[in-house]
């Protein structure tokens, strides 16, 4: 099992443009930052360097999950870019990045995550955006009364293409969360948990028949505003 692994590795990397900067090789659970406002963290294979050509990201940064491999040692598999630092109550935020999925990632019926609003207030995601049973989804675990379904796309309309997102949130009793990317929106009001984190990336329960998993994302800007 280790040798695959080994060898594994050592393909995918080998892949990688000379010019990239190996920040994580997929072997255990790692984390860093790339400036104060943008922290990482990632049991897969994370890079910084120049994207494909047909991918327009600057910086660029490139998540791989092996179809195999439990690095962070719970069942799971993440590599997920964040803001920092964590919200305060009172407090609003705009959150931007640009993310590109690499068409073959698969789904399941269970979390998938792309992006998710954590709150350690509420030791949980507020908001997330799901690969889930063939659709990109959002989901809303806030415990308020939900005004309009949260909404998804087929897949295929969202994976090989390059999606800009925009989140707009103010956190406590009378929160707000405007979320918007090129293909989906949800906005949604009520008690929006702080000692928040916006993160992006490839986050998976690991699943007996899943497939490797691609993206690229960069162009970050996460600001307090409030």
């Amino acid at each position: 099992m280790l040798a695959l692994a080994v060898c594994l590795l050592v393909f995918l990397l080998s892949t990688l443009p000379a010019f990239a900067r190996v920040l994580a090789n997929g072997t255990s659970m790692t984390s860093g930052r790339f400036s104060s406002s943008v922290h990482w963290q990632s049991s897969g294979i994370l890079t910084q360097g120049e994207c494909p050509t047909n991918v327009a990201l600057n910086p660029c940064f490139t998540a791989e999950l092996a179809s195999t491999g439990d690095e962070s040692g719970n069942n799971r598999q993440r590599i997920e870019m964040f803001s920092w630092r964590p919200s305060k109550l009172g407090e609003s935020w705009v959150y931007d990045w640009e993310y590109y999925l690499v068409p073959g990632a698969g789904s399941s019926d269970h979390f998938f995550h792309l992006m998710q609003l954590f709150s350690r207030d509420a030791a949980t995601f507020l908001i997330g955006l799901d690969l889930f049973n063939g659709a990109v989804r959002i989901f809303d675990t806030m415990e308020h009364p939900k005004t309009i379904a949260c909404p998804s796309i087929p897949l295929a309309e969202f994976e090989g293409k390059t999606t800009k997102h925009h989140m707009e949130v103010t956190f406590g009793s009378n929160g707000t969360i405007d979320c918007n990317s090129t293909l989906l929106t949800y906005n949604t009001t009520g008690n929006v948990s702080a000692g928040a984190s916006l993160k992006t990336g490839l986050y998976r329960l690991i699943q007996p028949d899943q497939t490797n998993a691609t993206a690229h994302l960069g162009d970050f800007s996460f600001v307090k505003t409030e």
